[in-house]
């Protein structure tokens, strides 16, 4: 099975195609032309995409939101992660030092390939293929007031 991944090598930082222990330079992440070949255990895995924004849903899984003593809005809370909170895979989860109350929560990445932006009701939907949905691993840290 291939991966696309995201990589760095001394020449070069991208997409890639993982193939067995050999990594292949991609144009982008839906091409399939294969450009220049490296040696997986040459290259640092990067987080597999980098988005321009994070957009995120909260309070939306109702049990969570009652454990915490939240109430469970009428409308979904909308919030934004700056693309930094990225990580790659095999690198160090670090806990915020100000953040007393650190949660773990299981989410899903879903990868947008278009730009997407506010319409009024007299335009037709943007037509708007979702390539990749997977489950990501999410830190949530609170800092509590004293």
């Amino acid at each position: 099975m291939h991966k696309i991944t995201r990589f760095h090598a001394s020449s070069y930082e991208g997409y890639g195609l993982i193939d067995g222990d050999t990594i292949h330079e991609l144009d982008s992440p839906w091409s399939g032309k294969r450009g220049r070949s490296h040696p997986l255990s040459g290259v640092r895995l990067l987080a597999a995409c980098a988005p321009s924004k994070i957009v995120g849903v909260g309070r939306n899984y109702r049990e969570h939101a009652k454990e915490l003593g939240n109430e469970v809005p009428s409308e979904p809370l909308i919030f934004l992660k700056p693309p930094s909170s990225l990580i790659a895979s095999g690198d160090s989860i670090v806990y915020p030092a100000t953040s007393q109350n650190v949660h773990y929560e299981g989410e899903l990445g879903v990868v947008l390939p278009a730009t997407c932006s506010a319409r009024t009701s007299s335009l037709p939907a943007p037509k708007v293929s979702i390539r990749s949905a997977r489950p990501v691993p999410g830190l949530s840290a609170v800092r509590m007031s004293s």
